[in-house]
């Protein structure tokens, strides 16, 4: 799918089950509902690159966790040098939240997805 539709639904998720997170919390929401498909760019880097990385390893459960994980932490640390503390686990859950809902809708999709 295309990254719209997954911010679009990345922001549903927000306003839907954490409605009442800070800002920081929803950047990063919306960051980790699209960035599953930075993998298009290994298009560029060829036809094998492209099948070996298209719907591969950031779109398994442990790339979601890992890319969920350091978009939290790294809008964690800038949220902290603007002087807005996050605190609890919504600033972790949510954005691990989005990542998955990526890769459920990608897998619905009838090229499918990796997850292992």
């Amino acid at each position: 799918m295309d990254p719209i539709t997954h911010g679009l639904a990345s922001f549903a998720l927000k306003r839907g089950f954490f409605p009442r997170v800070p800002r920081p919390v929803l950047i990063s929401i919306l960051l980790a509902g699209i960035f599953a498909d930075l993998d298009w760019f290994s298009g560029f880097l060829g036809p094998a690159a492209y099948l070996r990385w298209n719907g591969g390893p950031f779109h398994s459960i442990a790339g979601a966790l890992v890319l969920a994980t350091g978009i939290s932490l790294s809008v964690r640390v800038y949220a902290k040098r603007r002087g807005v503390v996050l605190t609890g686990l919504l600033w972790w859950f949510a954005p691990m939240c989005a990542a998955f809902l990526h890769i459920g809708m990608d897998s619905l999709l009838s090229s499918g997805v990796k997850l292992f």
